[in-house]
């Protein structure tokens, strides 16, 4: 199964939420902080799969989202390595 970069964005109302939201991210083999709350993860999962992971660790005032990446981006001052986003939000792996 080809894997998909998901880009994963959160509104996390208290700390602890955070943190299990994070420990879900990290679990993926890649995955890379793209801003405070905005993530990119590679998996073969789809997008309603990690937000079902997710959705087990937040509370009713969190807020979460997943998408899947397409074919064309463009950031600015963004907190990973910017060969990192070419490589797989542009699909260039």
């Amino acid at each position: 199964m080809k894997m998909t970069c998901y880009i994963v964005i959160y509104d996390a109302d208290q700390s602890k939420s955070e943190q299990n939201i994070l420990n879900i991210i990290m679990n993926y083999e890649k995955h890379v902080q793209i801003s405070k709350t905005a993530w990119a993860i590679v998996t073969n999962e789809e997008a309603t799969d990690i937000r079902d992971k997710l959705k087990e660790v937040i509370t009713e005032k969190d807020r979460i989202f997943v998408i899947k990446s397409g074919a064309e981006a463009g950031w600015a001052h963004v907190i990973c390595e910017k060969s990192w986003l070419h490589k797989y939000l542009m699909n260039e792996y």
